[in-house]
């Protein structure tokens, strides 16, 4: 990487959301970057299919742009984006099929007036981190469980266990209170000790 793109990469959140905001393309590239993984990684643990998440993540980031003015700066930026992305894997859950439920690409046009999409924005494909989707066996057993769960309880989990959303982003992201989601957590961790024990014993 060189110097300009660590810089860029660097730049406080704030500072490139006001330039995406006013239409600076480079600037919505470096944020595209700062998230993707932590945003795919969360999709690919609610859709159990790598392709699946890849489009939606890649949806994620086309409605964040083209929402970015609506942007309420009194909030965290993180959880703005982890609510579309649960739009998102909730849209993409409900209307899966054998095929791809989300016909979206990179070259997708986001800005409808330049034509610019995302692959134009980034550049290059340095947002791809090695190891996107866990390898650990045990991990993806894990996921799969919390896949047998109640969505409700599934979503809780995901965003505060595996993402490490605060009780206060995740209320926010799924639009519960916080005294909601301590209770479907609690209900949630239950029934995967459950799950996890039947496993064990041979009985799921």
């Amino acid at each position: 990487m060189d110097v300009r793109r660590s810089r860029d990469i660097d730049t406080p959140i704030e500072e490139l959301i006001e330039k995406a905001s006013k239409g600076d393309k480079d600037a919505f590239g470096v944020i595209f970057k700062k998230y993707y993984s932590r945003i795919h990684r969360y999709l690919t643990h609610y859709l159990m299919d790598h392709g699946i998440a890849e489009d939606a993540a890649v949806e994620v980031f086309i409605q964040a742009y083209r929402n970015l003015q609506g942007y309420d700066e009194r909030g965290k930026f993180t959880g703005w984006l982890y609510k579309i992305a649960t739009n998102c894997a909730r849209k993409a859950y409900n209307s899966r099929k054998k095929e791809r439920a989300m016909l979206t690409s990179m070259d997708r046009p986001v800005d409808e007036e330049t034509g610019a999409t995302l692959h134009s924005m980034i550049g290059d494909d340095s947002y791809r981190p090695d190891g996107l989707v866990e390898k650990e066996d045990l991990k993806e057993y894990l996921y799969e469980l919390i896949r047998r769960l109640d969505k409700k309880y599934g979503e809780a989990l995901l965003l505060c266990d595996v993402q490490g959303l605060s009780y206060a982003e995740a209320s926010e992201v799924l639009d519960i209170s916080e005294n909601t989601l301590g209770v479907r957590l609690s209900r949630a961790r239950e029934a995967l000790y459950k799950l996890i024990e039947r496993a064990r014993k041979g009985s799921l």
